[in-house]
């Protein structure tokens, strides 16, 4: 049974909702937030295509900023939500949210949709299920037994999302925490197009027992 009120939902001007290029973007919403021991808040936009949904996360204020740090999020419900051991998204996030607030600003790009990258949230979980059934400690392996690219993430939607804020907020230069050679390739050909400044800083991710097989196998495609 169709809800009316749902369905007839944004059919209302609100002045918190702006369609800009593709994106319905709602927002924003402040929450406050601890990672660590350090509280602070974000002030967070949804940003939704015909496919895919994004969440952008400002912290502080990047109104005219020097260098606003960036971090690009892939979704992962074993790290963020089940909080596993056997990946580093979870920790990365964090180091990224502690580097902004030390900063003072901040930008973090949250992928709603590019679990596993972008292989979708049932793959995702395929991937962890059959890899462990059949003992296999490399994702590569388990995604060409599987019949699967290594990546199926685009990045033009988040490029758009940086283009949006930068027009918004007049900043001209950003510092990109990522060690992935696509990402790295992607964002220094297109942030020309726009006259923004780009540099990348690399994590200071701890190899454990339970993390060792997902770091080394991204030194070997490439990660810095």
């Amino acid at each position: 049974m169709t809800d009316i009120g749902l369905q007839n939902l944004f059919s209302s001007d609100y002045s918190t909702v702006e369609y800009a290029e593709n994106f319905k973007i709602i927002g924003p919403v402040t929450l406050p937030i601890k990672v660590k021991d350090k509280k602070s808040t974000m002030k967070v936009h949804l940003f939704s295509t015909k496919s895919e949904n994004y969440l952008a996360c400002v912290i502080g204020d990047i109104n005219g900023s020097e260098k606003v740090p960036v971090r690009i999020s892939s979704a992962c419900v074993f790290g963020f939500i089940l909080k596993s051991l056997l990946c580093d998204c979870l920790d990365q996030y964090e180091e990224s949210i502690q580097f902004m607030l030390s900063a003072g600003s901040g930008l973090l790009i949250y992928c709603l949709d590019q679990h596993g990258k972008g292989i979708g949230l049932e793959a995702h979980f395929l991937v962890y299920a059959e890899g462990q059934r059949q003992k296999k400690g490399l994702f590569s392996e388990i995604y060409k037994g599987l019949g699967l690219k290594a990546d199926y993430r685009s990045y033009e939607d988040v490029f758009n999302i940086i283009k949006y804020f930068k027009t918004e907020k007049a900043f001209h230069k950003i510092s990109m925490l990522t060690e992935s050679p696509d990402k790295i390739q992607f964002f220094l050909k297109k942030c020309v197009s726009i006259n923004l400044d780009i540099e990348f800083k690399n994590f200071t991710t701890i190899e454990t027992v339970e993390n060792s097989s997902e770091l080394t196998e991204k030194i070997e495609m490439g990660y810095t």
